[in-house]
């Protein structure tokens, strides 16, 4: 049996595509841009100890993009990480060492911005 999702959410909180977690079954532990922040709206070591995936907001816009040392710093914090996504089609600002040498899963957004871009 799989055990439950338990997410943790690197982006900006104001984000609107993010409204579409919260059908899910069990909501993120917590959305925000920095491990400080997270801290700050309320998730607790236990919920960093326990948090099994990590998604990371994407975006080039500088006001909603996540800093890789923040991935990094909240990938240390959570030695339960199973799975990283990046929203992103790229991942080599995530390929830290520490996710590099875990078993951890890695994966990315390739190919969503396809029709767009071909549109364009």
């Amino acid at each position: 049996m799989m055990p439950p999702l338990r997410i943790i959410v690197l982006a900006c909180p104001e984000a609107p595509e993010l409204e579409l977690l919260s059908a899910l079954r069990t909501p993120p532990l917590g959305i925000a841009r920095t491990l400080a922040e997270l801290r700050e709206r309320g998730v607790s070591e236990d919920d960093l100890l326990s948090c099994n995936v990590l998604l990371c907001g994407g975006g080039v816009n500088p006001q909603t993009a996540i800093a890789s040392a923040a991935v990094r710093e909240v990938f240390k914090a959570c030695p339960g990480l199973r799975w990283v996504h990046t929203c992103n089609a790229g991942v080599n600002a995530l390929l830290f060492e520490e996710l590099v040498s875990s078993s951890v899963i890695l994966s990315n957004a390739q190919g969503i911005y396809s029709p767009s871009l071909a549109e364009w």
